[in-house]
Order: C-alpha cells, then sequence, then structure tokens
C-alpha cells in the first residue's frame, strides 16, 4: 500500500471522516493523519526490530561509552566533476561503482566554488553505477555545478535505537550485563586500557566496551534502525515492510487519534483497534526473529571448565 493509501484506511478506522486534520485541543496545534502514518511506521520497526543494520567506526583509545550517533559515520565516495566536456554541467563520476541510490542523502566535505555548500545536505538523482548528479530537493531538479567537487558522503547509523553484536578487530566481544562484570571484577571501573572483551548497554542511546581500548582498531557494531523517512515521505511511497503488514501502520495511526479523543465511541474503536495492532506485531516479529518471536541466540563456544573451589566440573557456553 502507498503512504495516501494507508492515510485513507486510517481515516476509515477512526472517527475523523472526511479530513486529514486532527486537532490537538490542549496545544491547539494539529497534526494529520499522514503524521500518525509515520509515527506508526516508527512504532512498528521498533516492536518488530524488522531494519538491521551494522556499522564500523575505528575506536578512540581510552574511550569506552560510544553513543548510537558515533557510529553516524559516513561513506566516502571519491567523486569528480569538471564544466569540461565530455561530462556535462550537473553530473559527478566516480571511478568505482559509487553505491548510491535515488533519493539518498549526501553532503560534500570539500567543495572548490560557491556552487555547492560543503556539509549541507543535497539529493542524489541516479544516473549510472558511476554518474549521479545531485538536487536541493527529493526528486527536484539537478543541479548545474560550475565548480571541481569531491568526496561525497552517504548518512550512514542515524536511526538505531539497539545493538544486538559487537566485535573488537573482527573478535567477538561478549555481552555482559554492568551487575555480572561487577561479580567478575569488582573495580573494572578503574583498568587501564587494553583489548575490549565485553560489551554493555550504557544509557538509553549507546553501548560500553570494557576495557576501554588501547588502539584504534575497527568497532564493529549489528542492531536496529528505525526506518528511513526520506523514502516514505511521499503519497506514492511504500512502507519497506511485508505487504501483508501495511495495513497495520493504518490500524496504529487510527490508535493515535483515539488517543487524542477518548470519547466512548472511539473507546469501542481502540477495544477493537489495539488487539489487531498488538497480534500483527507480534505475528511479524515471529515471522522475523523466529517462532517464539525472540532474537536468535547462537552459541559460540562451549566446553567445560574445573572451578578453582570446587571440586566438580561446570559447562560454560559463550553466547551473543
Amino acid at each position: 500500500m502507498t503512504r495516501a493509501e494507508l492515510r485513507k484506511l486510517a481515516r476509515s478506522h477512526s472517527a475523523e471522516n472526511g479530513t486529514d486534520w486532527l486537532s490537538d485541543s490542549t496545544s491547539g496545534d494539529y497534526l494529520t493523519l499522514d503524521d500518525y502514518v509515520t509515527l506508526a511506521y516508527d512504532q512498528y520497526a521498533i516492536e518488530t526490530e524488522c531494519f538491521r543494520v551494522n556499522y564500523t567506526l575505528a575506536a578512540t583509545i581510552g574511550t569506552g561509552v560510544y553513543p548510537f550517533s558515533a557510529f553516524d559515520a559516513y561513506t566516502t565516495v571519491t567523486a569528480t566533476h569538471t564544466a569540461a566536456a565530455p561530462l556535462p554541467a550537473d553530473r559527478f563520476t566516480s571511478v568505482a561503482a559509487h553505491g548510491l541510490i535515488e533519493g539518498d542523502i549526501v553532503v560534500f566535505d570539500t567543495t572548490n566554488g560557491t556552487t555547492l555548500i560543503a556539509g549541507q545536505e543535497y539529493f542524489v538523482k541516479y544516473y549510472s553505477s558511476t554518474v549521479f548528479q545531485v538536487a536541493s530537493t527529493r526528486g527536484g531538479t539537478a543541479i548545474v555545478i560550475a565548480d571541481h567537487t569531491n568526496h561525497v558522503k552517504k548518512p550512514a547509523a542515524a536511526r538505531m535505537f539497539k545493538a544486538s553484536y559487537m566485535a573488537f578487530n573482527s573478535v567477538d566481544l561478549d555481552h555482559i550485563t554492568p551487575a555480572r562484570l561487577e561479580n567478575i571484577r569488582s573495580n573494572w571501573r578503574f583498568d587501564s586500557n587494553g583489548v575490549p572483551r565485553w560489551w554493555f548497554k550504557w544509557n538509553e542511546g549507546g553501548i560500553r566496551v570494557h576495557p576501554a581500548p588501547s588502539t584504534t582498531a575497527n568497532i564493529y557494531i549489528e542492531g536496529f534502525e528505525t526506518p528511513d523517512r526520506v523514502r516514505f515521505d511521499e503519497d506514492n511511497d511504500s512502507p519497506a515492510i511485508h505487504p501483508g503488514d501495511h495495513s497495520l501502520l493504518a490500524i496504529y495511526a487510527a490508535i493515535l487519534t483515539t488517543v487524542r479523543d477518548p470519547s466512548n465511541e472511539n473507546a469501542i474503536r481502540s477495544n477493537v483497534l489495539f488487539p489487531a495492532w498488538q497480534e500483527g506485531t507480534v505475528r511479524a516479529r515471529s515471522r522475523i526473529h523466529g517462532p517464539d518471536g525472540a532474537e536468535v541466540i547462537v552459541a559460540r563456544q562451549a566446553g567445560l571448565r574445573k572451578r578453582p573451589d570446587m571440586s566438580h566440573y561446570e559447562t560454560i557456553t559463550r553466547i551473543i
């Protein structure tokens, strides 16, 4: 379903027939069904963890805490432009395939001239695997460039909300909780820099590796992110989820309208809509992650060791 179709379906589920505008009675501001559909898309991704991502970041010596925003690195593509023939005046070329697609947001870290502004976001217009154009707006007119520009960069992990696996210098890190680490090493906070062995959640928006790195080797992270809103902001855009789950977004958008106006009619609607949303997201999560709806945990290593203070052996399993 397209965004426009989801908006219509959400309206049919709500008590706001005939209008896209929904008033916020407490502030006087207005939200639209379009806004609610966007929020529903985000919520679907969070509850089902359907968008897996992975990123690599060079570690900072002595730094153990990394917010997810630190992984908002850029993938660099060296691209050049010259006003001289045969390259048209609105196109960039790269020696290798640039990997960009229509609508990607990019920035330029260097520009020689005034046509483009370094650090400003532009939208890609795809031409070929080694040639592309840029516009000021998504789907807009290609900019005619009057100068030589290079080093276009594509944003990465701006939307990550949960980590599921980490490695340092291509070696797995064990996931642990601070409480468990406390039991293993009561003075872990005062350890010297070294080769990280563990990782754990640190605050709401980041992770911590321990010990803090003593080299600048790469930290590799896998996790989940919310949807790319740039690819879901036009009436003809469709959400990048299973087609059978598209209607769930309209259901959740309608739920938000019932929360806004808790009338008797909307209370009845909510009693029908919310169970449908829950059943749908549980079903989707089961399809994505396995029958129990949880992420599959794989045993990496298993063996026996004898604890120094006991006479029996215990099975030790390392998992991620």
